[in-house]
């Protein structure tokens, strides 16, 4: 049996608690793309050595997230508009897919339980909406692929989930009316209720599309916010 080097366990896991911190900081639009990441700030906010922030990052680095310059150091990768289409074109491929299999294999009530989302959407208010909304539109689009029923398909989608989210992070209008983002959604939906799978999967392929061409024309890249900048220590445990 392998011997296991001292602290091994406990480092792994506190880099994988700095790299969740992290990764929901970039998902919610609280890092934004552009922004550097500083070690020695990073651990001084979260309560760690730089050892399992450094670990972190790398893993940030490998999904795609983090770009590494020798000169200026890791910052939250900013891509350019051809990325995110294809990005986004691949996400319409994948989500297509999962709508077609949604209609073979789910009743229609259980598809229909997308629309208690919807109705969340509705009525976000008040404060946080564009972080509310932002999980909101995530947990739909997470449900409609698990509805697919495919682990390969899961697999998929999961590898750019975060990349596609990025995206978003900077089309921020798009998340400020539940209403309206409610109604997108709800296209969705009924495209899923034809019961027709290959009308089902033409329906999100458009519509996903569509938002990507739209959307691809608002991109803004916001100042960062140095606050936000993991700062939630009790999200570590040491």
């Amino acid at each position: 049996m392998a011997r296991t080097r001292p602290g091994a366990i406990a480092r792994s896991t506190l880099s994988r608690q700095v790299y969740e911190l992290l990764l929901r900081q970039i998902l919610d639009g609280s890092l934004r793309p552009g922004q550097r990441l500083v070690e020695a700030e990073i651990a001084q906010s979260t309560g760690t050595s730089r050892g399992p922030v450094r670990e972190a990052i790398a893993m940030l680095q490998r999904g795609g997230l983090v770009r590494s310059d020798p000169f200026v150091g890791a910052s939250i990768v900013k891509p350019d508009q051809r990325e995110m289409l294809e990005i986004y074109s691949l996400r319409a491929v994948l989500e297509g897919y999962a709508a077609s299999l949604a209609v073979q294999r789910r009743t229609p009530s259980e598809i229909a339980e997308l629309r208690a989302i919807t109705t969340r959407m509705q009525e976000v208010k008040g404060a946080r909406v564009v972080s509310r909304l932002r999980g909101l539109d995530a947990q739909f689009h997470g449900t409609l692929v698990q509805l697919a029923d495919d682990q390969e398909l899961w697999q998929a989608w999961d590898r750019i989930r975060t990349r596609v989210a990025l995206y978003l992070s900077t089309v921020e209008e798009a998340f400020h009316d539940g209403r309206a983002l409610a109604r997108t959604h709800e296209q969705f939906v009924d495209a899923l209720l034809t019961c027709d799978p290959a009308e089902a999967e033409r329906r999100l392929r458009a519509q996903l599309l569509s938002n990507a061409s739209e959307w691809t024309t608002r991109m803004r890249w916001p100042d960062p916010t140095p606050s936000a900048l993991a700062g939630d220590r009790s999200a570590v445990q040491r």
